[in-house]
């Protein structure tokens, strides 16, 4: 079995490469041959951008080919996780061994570059590792290619020391950057509608009642329109209640049925089934029967954050408008009926929504009820509120918009959020969905615990979707709240989040730093987290296990400097009582 390959840099020189548990074959060959002849020699240094520039392509194309065919057979050989793990990693080592070799002989660099390069990309190599293990294969290629773009630039950039760099990107881990995009102004027109305190009020006492959702289920059968305005007045007493229950018996019995073209009030009511155009109709007719002014509204919608107005005219929409004492409200009775998601449960929020909240999800021009209205591509800008953002009482801080920009590392999201309420989050390019635990990390902020804070750590260059979810204490699943989205470009050193159990958000920790999960042994970190009302506080630091000091952890703060000997884990015990110690959050030892 052969276990040295033989590279050939130039006419005098010659390096062996050991593979590391695993045997070279033609796949590996190719890979040497094709590094080595896309890397520009020593001695060419004037045509050596340019030869740079026309291989890359193709050196990247191949390395993809080539990695993603020998990791794709070792995932199906049916090893365990362990084993799997095991065997990924030496493929990557096996193929950043050569690429780092090769460059180094082939461009000018100090004696140990190689070693500080190596090391500069190590949050590359194990994110690629956690990506063959994930099985993602759009993640695999874009990693792939960084790896062999940020090596190649990195070793010929020789103006700057590798030393200096890595002590640079130290600093950008942390870096937090926000959207500086202009903030689009949202305020409703107080001459044309009501959004006070006093009038929200009357609105919510109206939808809290009870009695009348009991007795609209009582009305299920109604065989006309006539009857059913005829109950409808019979247990309303003003327009307000008129109006509401109209859109309960619309949202309690008429389903949402994409494939309906007929779009008359009286079919819908008949058929029992429509979509957002038959919902209008049948609203804006129930209420002219019932003496209330009303009007459909024509626009365009969004579930998810979309770029362009192309891509909007694939969402049209339509809804009403409602006047009451003389100040015009909006109403939305498809969405009312579940319609936006497609379930059959009755959204009282698009009753009534206040219009500096509408128009996060619905765009018209005339009918928006804001001063000044916004344009179209205002409306495109904006994230994407969905009902549940409203009412779990959240606040967007920032950023304002739905679209931003960045070219570092590490992003933030920051939201106003109720002492009940937990937030999280998720990162995806397309249907490729990152693991959360690597690439998002929601707390609360350390300075102000009304606002909770969500990074996100992107891997790779892309255009990236972000979910923010949450849920009270006592519930134990998320609903959507915000979706925007986040273009990268340029990224250097991309990190991944420390592991965090599910200790750490039952008792309000926060990790201030280090922010990323991979440490390099003997170098010195400071482990800061805030860790509320713990009795025992314990490092373990590979093999040794440390116990704070009064001074290093005091009033719930944890500040303890260690020299990395291994992997870090965090570990707490409340109960004074307890036999056993929980790991609260965990750093892995490059």
């Amino acid at each position: 079995m052969k276990t040295t390959t033989s590279l050939t840099l130039s006419k005098d020189k010659e390096t062996k490469i050991t593979p590391s548990h695993q045997p070279s074959d033609k796949n590996e060959d190719r890979i040497i041959s094709l590094v080595n002849s896309c890397i520009p020699a020593k001695q060419d240094t004037s045509d050596s951008q340019s030869l740079f520039s026309s291989n890359l392509d193709q050196l990247r194309d191949t390395l993809i080919t080539i990695t993603e065919r020998k990791l794709g057979e070792t995932l199906l050989h049916g090893r365990d996780g362990h084993g799997a793990t095991s065997s990924n990693r030496d493929t990557v080592d096996r193929f950043q061994h050569t690429l780092m070799e090769t460059i180094g002989h082939r461009v000018p660099s100090k004696s140990n570059d190689i070693n500080e390069l190596n090391k500069m990309f190590a949050d590359l190599k194990q994110s690629l590792i956690d990506t063959l293990v994930q099985q993602q294969p759009l993640l695999l290629q874009e990693l792939i290619k960084q790896t062999v773009e940020d090596a190649i630039k990195g070793q010929q950039s020789s103006s700057i020391s590798l030393q200096s760099k890595m002590s640079d990107s130290s600093i950008s881990r942390r870096t937090i950057t926000l959207a500086t995009v202009r903030e689009v102004k949202i305020m409703a027109d107080s001459q044309k509608t009501r959004i006070d305190a006093a009038f929200r009020q009357q609105r919510d006492a109206v939808v809290a009642n009870k009695s009348f959702r009991d007795t609209v289920r009582q009305w299920s059968t109604v065989t006309s329109m006539d009857d059913l305005i005829s109950n409808i007045k019979k247990h309303g007493s003003n327009d307000l209640e008129y109006a509401w229950l109209l859109f309960c018996w619309i949202g309690q019995n008429i389903k949402y049925a994409l494939h309906c073209n007929i779009n008359a009030a009286e079919t819908v009511f008949r058929t029992r089934q429509g979509v957002c155009r038959g919902f209008a109709s049948l609203y804006h007719e129930c209420c002219t029967l019932l003496g209330i002014q009303c009007f459909e509204i024509s626009g365009f919608s969004k579930n998810n954050f979309v770029r362009s107005f192309e891509e909007l005219k694939h969402s049209p929409h339509a809804w009403n408008s409602i006047v009451l004492d003389k100040h015009t409200y909006l109403v939305d009775p498809t969405w009312g009926a579940g319609g936006r998601d497609n379930e059959t449960i009755l959204e009282d929020f698009y009753f009534l929504t206040s219009p500096e909240e509408f128009i996060y999800s619905h765009f018209c021009t005339g009918t928006q009820l804001l001063n000044p209205e916004i344009t179209i591509n205002e409306f495109l800008s904006l994230p994407v509120m969905k009902s549940n953002y409203y009412q779990f009482g959240l606040n967007l801080l920032s950023p304002k918009q739905g679209f931003n920009e960045i070219k570092d590392n590490l992003f933030k999201i920051s939201v106003r959020t109720p002492k009940h309420i937990e937030l999280s989050a998720s990162l995806k390019i397309g249907n490729e969905q990152y693991p959360r635990n690597l690439h998002t990390l929601c707390q609360r902020d350390e300075n102000n615990s009304d606002i909770y804070n969500c990074f996100i750590a992107p891997p790779v260059d892309g255009l990236y979707d972000i979910d923010i979810y949450a849920k009270t204490h006592q519930e134990t699943s998320y609903q959507g709240v915000i979706n925007m989205r986040l273009r990268v470009s340029n990224i250097m050193n991309s990190l991944t989040f420390p592991i965090t159990y599910l200790t750490f958000s039952e008792h309000n920790c926060i990790l201030i730093e280090p922010l990323q999960r991979l440490i390099y042994k003997n170098e010195e970190i400071l482990i800061h987290m805030i860790i509320p009302h713990a009795n025992v506080i314990r490092i373990d630091n590979n093999d040794h296990q440390m116990v704070p000091d009064k001074d290093e952890y005091k009033n719930g703060i944890l500040k303890k400097k260690i020299f990395v000997q291994g992997d870090v884990k965090i570990c707490g015990r409340w109960d004074a009582n307890a036999d056993t110690i929980s790991i609260i959050c965990t750093f892995h030892m490059a």
